[in-house]
């Protein structure tokens, strides 16, 4: 909401409200074209981009170390390699690619834990070896979530020692798929 010039005289002894309050988002700053001064005044803007920035959830590389299993909507199932996992998505190698969009049921298998719920496949990548295809989750239970954010920790925790070690990015935990 644009002030008038009198009405900015008017308020600006008022304290201003606080961004979080009342539900109103970081107020920004424009310059008012329409008095005979050009003042700046404040205008609280509802979408304002930068405060909806979130965090990205932390991501742990596999390699394709730990495998998956897809099943499709018709009842059709892939097996995959895992790549990298977070608690929003991740990465799989396959040998064929899904269509953007695919609505999947996902069974990531992580050392002794499993992993099971929904996903959405996205834009797939051509590589050497099949398709590199990027999923989020759309419908993941609380308990499989929080299995999956321990073993993420987990995992993070082990890398930690390795990158003081030796220069890399990523983490190359024990073989999963190496039969015993």
């Amino acid at each position: 909401m644009l002030r008038s010039h009198e009405e900015w005289e008017i308020t600006k002894g008022v304290v201003p409200i606080s961004p979080g309050e009342i539900g109103l988002v970081d107020p920004a700053f424009v310059i008012c074209t329409t008095s005979l001064v050009r003042d700046i005044v404040e205008l609280v803007m509802v979408n304002f981009p930068h405060s909806r920035r979130k965090l990205r959830a932390p991501r742990v590389n596999l390699f394709g170390n730990a495998s998956a299993t897809i099943q499709l909507e018709n009842g059709r199932q892939l097996w995959g390699k895992t790549h990298r996992i977070s608690t929003t998505g991740g990465l799989l190698e396959l040998a064929t690619c899904l269509d953007e969009g695919v609505k999947v049921s996902l069974i990531v298998h992580l050392g002794a834990r499993t992993v099971r719920g929904r996903a959405a496949m996205l834009f797939p990548m051509w590589a050497t070896q099949g398709y590199m295809q990027p999923f989020r989750f759309t419908d993941l239970r609380e308990e499989e979530c929080v299995a999956l954010q321990s073993e993420i920790g987990e995992l993070l925790k082990q890398a930690k020692p390795l990158a003081s070690v030796r220069r890399g990015f990523g983490f190359r935990p024990q073989n999963f798929l190496e039969s015993s």
